[in-house]
């Protein structure tokens, strides 16, 4: 029980301070120094080998979604290998087909994939766009986009394929509030900075811990921790169509009057507000306090006091011991008289039922 307390006072990677995200990233180098290979991943994991293509776009299909297979090179024979380790939320691939193909998914719909080449090159069209890529950058290909390649016959990968409710449900959480449109991400990642070398090297810390601890799998806490220190990375290192929000909300960068009603909602959270007094303590009118908040936050004012209190009540249900609290009394404690109403919205944010919350 007082490791859940302790757990939910932790502020989260992904709202930390910059000087809390650096020693965040500063610690998982330090555990993954000496891991960096990436020469042969998921040894352990022999999914699939073959010779024979259509197994092969039937064996893919199922681990990421149907697709057009087509080889380029007909009289080659194939070496084609996969190698799939499954988390709750993401799995790690390694592939190869030994041949030049050409792959056509269409969209990928429900997930996010991230693609690291070890060797060879992909040519790969996302919308209207055309990249290559080859070992020493990256594609992050979004689910909303139509997407076709084509691999070269030296070409291998590690694959990190993310559910995109997962993604979308942590992003959600970052920005305190709903998605507007679907997060995309600008698909090509050149050369690497510093940052963006983190990713990477974060990818191939997990591919090296599913080689040699296999049982870490079966961890759930572990497994989370893990999936959502990803996330956090992905979200802060890629461009992407929430980058600038993102930035902002955790910055705290905005206007000075955007500041200052936020300031005065933290401090008196538990008591009621209305918009005048906000656009009083503001010193700006109306109109100016809603179209800052909208633009630098993402809610309106009174929305974000919403948010902001949904906030603390998952933080007291996260910490709370199942047998001595009930959800209506936190509930009410926050401002939320109309329980069916706060469980919709509690559901809407969280992606999550307040019960689910505070049995966790």
């Amino acid at each position: 029980m007082e490791d859940r307390k302790i757990r939910a006072k932790l502020p989260p990677f992904a709202l930390a301070t910059e000087s809390e995200r650096a020693n965040s990233l500063s610690a998982v180098s330090s555990m993954i120094h000496g891991q960096n290979s990436l020469d042969t991943p998921l040894r352990r994991y022999g999914v699939l080998a073959t010779a024979d293509l259509e197994e092969c776009r039937a064996h893919v299909a199922d681990a990421y979604c149907d697709h057009r297979l087509d080889p380029v090179q007909r009289a080659r024979r194939f070496d084609i290998c996969h190698r799939r380790a499954v988390l709750p939320r993401v799995s790690l691939n390694y592939l190869r087909y030994g041949g030049t193909v050409a792959i056509n998914p269409g969209s990928f719909d429900n997930f996010y994939m991230l693609e690291f080449p070890l060797s060879g090159s992909a040519q790969i069209d996302v919308d209207k766009e055309r990249i290559v890529t080859s070992p020493g950058s990256m594609a992050i290909l979004s689910p909303t986009a139509r997407i076709s390649s084509v691999w070269d016959e030296s070409c291998e990968q590690l694959m990190v394929k993310i559910a995109r409710p997962a993604l979308e449900k942590y992003l959600v959480q970052m920005l305190g509030a709903r998605l507007r449109e679907p997060l995309t991400f600008a698909p090509f990642v050149a050369a690497e900075t510093e940052r963006r070398a983190g990713l990477r090297a974060f990818v191939t810390f997990l591919s090296n811990q599913m080689d040699g601890s296999p049982a870490l799998q079966t961890n759930r806490q572990a497994m989370s921790a893990l999936e959502e220190a990803l996330f956090a990375l992905m979200l802060n290192t890629l461009l992407h169509n929430y980058s600038d929000r993102l930035s902002a909300r955790v910055a705290g960068i905005g206007p000075r009057h955007v500041k200052r009603v936020r300031d005065y909602i933290e401090e008196r959270l538990e008591q009621s507000f209305t918009l005048s007094e906000l656009v009083d303590v503001s010193e700006v009118s109306a109109r100016t306090l809603y179209s800052s908040f909208e633009r630098f936050v993402g809610l309106s004012p009174m929305a974000y006091v919403r948010s902001r209190r949904l906030d603390r009540v998952r933080e007291e249900l996260a910490a709370a011991d199942p047998q001595h609290v009930r959800i209506a009394d936190v509930a009410m404690k926050w401002g939320f008289s109309h329980l069916g109403r706060f469980s919709q919205e509690y559901h809407a944010r969280f992606g999550e039922l307040p019960s689910e919350t505070l049995r966790t």
